[in-house]
């Protein structure tokens, strides 16, 4: 699957994404999503739970104290689950 915002390569097994694939996946995103990557590796996201994350969670979790970013992250995570199913349909 294709990031076409970035051209980047995605794994399409989003689930199996390591912690560390999560923090390289939000490096990818920008420097501000980037600023979040070592406390989503810190507390263990992994792509299965990076999918199941909620905007509370992204507060009090994982530090994401800025409603702009929890949305940005949010919505980038949307971005991903949707490019996902669009891809498991071809």
């Amino acid at each position: 699957m294709k990031d076409v915002q970035r051209g980047h390569v995605i794994d399409d097994d989003i689930e199996s994404w390591t912690p560390h694939k999560v923090g390289d996946w939000l490096r990818s995103k920008g420097e501000t999503l980037a600023s979040y990557a070592n406390s989503f590796e810190d507390e263990g996201i992994n792509g299965h739970r990076l999918m199941l994350l909620k905007e509370g969670t992204l507060k009090r979790k994982l530090g994401v104290q800025s409603l702009g970013h929890r949305k940005e992250i949010s919505s980038q995570i949307q971005a991903l689950m949707k490019g996902r199913k669009n891809w498991l349909k071809l």
